[in-house]
């Protein structure tokens, strides 16, 4: 199985909101929205995130707490149970490539990995249908496909991508150049577990 996941998922869909978009949002309307989510431990959200992302404004650190706590939590869960399962692999990815469209303000959107796969680029406007998103695209179709065909992601695409495992937390993380990380984001990957009691 493969799972993860993309890095900025709620960008889009915080989008139509103004303070989001222009980046105006102060910091007692980050405190608000994230006390709806995190309750007692909006403190340590916020905390965690001004610590991981000290030059962030607070809308981007909006983006990066809401799609941590309601998409990339899901996907470590779910990973984690499955290799827990010890019947077949998992394999955990964090697609981090900001598209430069509309000035960056969508970063890594939701299902912005989805043309990727397909090396579909150029049909959608989610990209500047650039070199490095070309180059990026065919690596995520190879690995993809080499999954589809053997039942495993490796090939000469990328490094090695470990199965997913409580020891390591092996993540590959899709960007300018593919790389694989142990435990990758593992501060806010505890902070969440906590919140969420998962």
């Amino acid at each position: 199985m493969l799972v993860g996941g993309v890095k900025d998922e709620m960008a889009i869909f915080l989008a139509p909101e103004d303070k989001v978009w222009e980046r105006t949002l102060l910091e007692d309307e980050l405190r608000a929205r994230v006390s709806a989510v995190a309750g007692l431990s909006t403190d340590r959200v916020l905390e965690t995130y001004r610590h991981i992302f000290p030059a962030a404004t607070a809308a981007d650190r909006l983006i990066s707490i809401l799609s941590d706590s309601n998409f990339r939590l899901r996907s470590i869960t779910l990973a984690e149970r499955k290799a827990a399962q010890a019947r077949a692999p998992v394999w955990l990815y964090s697609f981090d490539w900001e598209t430069p469209v509309f000035g960056g303000k969508l970063k890594a959107f939701h299902a912005l990995d989805v043309p990727f796969v397909f090396e579909t680029i150029d049909v959608v406007g989610a990209t500047d249908r650039g070199d490095v998103a070309h180059d990026l695209s065919r690596r995520i179709a190879a690995t993809w496909t080499a999954f589809a065909r053997t039942g495993k992601p490796d090939n000469e695409a990328i490094p090695h991508w470990p199965a997913y495992g409580a020891s390591e937390r092996a993540t590959l993380v899709l960007n300018h150049e593919c790389r694989v990380e142990k435990d990758y984001g593992r501060e806010a990957r505890l902070l969440w577990k906590e919140i969420a009691g998962v």
